[in-house]
């Protein structure tokens, strides 16, 4: 199940806009700095994505990034996450509310107490692992980057590790799926994924799926 959030306005908050949430995370961070508080994710927004990350800058494409639905001129900003990432998202969400007195409730409309300090580990713990990864990768000489077939492998084994997607066990079958994927057309290795016997269910959204596929290609290929 996804963890699906929304911020919605309060009268301290003003209007929840990528242009009011970017600086209040980055005050997050100089106010975590000051008091001697360890490490906190950096954040800011790339339009509606809200990324983050610890050694990865923002416009790095292949830091992680969750897209924001806004709605009505800032009354409201939600978002949802899958997996392994989720605690990351979490972390984010109940640290805007806390910052900005704004309120936080799940997408059932439940209101919430935020309690960032409950996910910090955890989000810490995801950022640090992919962003380890994400060097690693980088540092493969040129000459012996995946492409094709095998980068495509990669890709439906990491989407099925973020829980965009579930595989099925038949990997004759994804390994099929991965020869045919059209990396460089992801509307369609969208329609793929939908349609194919090696896929068992598809958690996410084609403009999510367009982002994490740019996400994976800029982990390698640095963009």
């Amino acid at each position: 199940m996804p963890t699906s959030l929304l911020l919605q306005q309060s009268a301290k908050s003003g209007p929840l806009l990528p242009a009011t949430l970017g600086p209040a995370l980055t005050r997050l961070v100089v106010r975590a700095a000051g008091v001697g508080v360890p490490r906190i994710p950096r954040g800011s927004f790339v339009g509606q994505v809200l990324r983050l990350g610890i050694a990865l800058p923002p416009e790095d494409d292949a830091s992680v990034g969750f897209l924001l639905d806004f709605v009505g001129q800032g009354r409201c900003a939600r978002g949802s996450a899958h997996g392994p990432s989720a605690e990351l998202f979490a972390w984010a969400m109940h640290a805007l509310a806390a910052d900005l007195g704004c309120e936080l409730a799940e997408e059932e409309g439940e209101e919430i107490a935020p309690s960032p300090s409950t996910h910090l580990a955890s989000a810490l713990a995801y950022l640090e692992a992919y962003e380890a990864e994400v060097t690693e990768e980088r540092a493969v000489p040129a000459s012996l980057k995946a492409e094709g077939a095998e980068l495509a492998g990669r890709l439906l084994a990491w989407l099925a590790r973020e829980e965009a997607i579930a595989l099925g066990e038949d990997a004759a079958s994804v390994a099929s799926l991965a020869a045919e994927l059209p990396m460089e057309d992801p509307a369609a290795l969208y329609e793929k994924l939908l349609e194919s016997d090696a896929v068992e269910d598809v958690f996410v959204s084609e403009t999510e799926t367009k982002s994490l596929v740019d996400r994976f290609r800029a982990r390698t290929f640095r963009r």
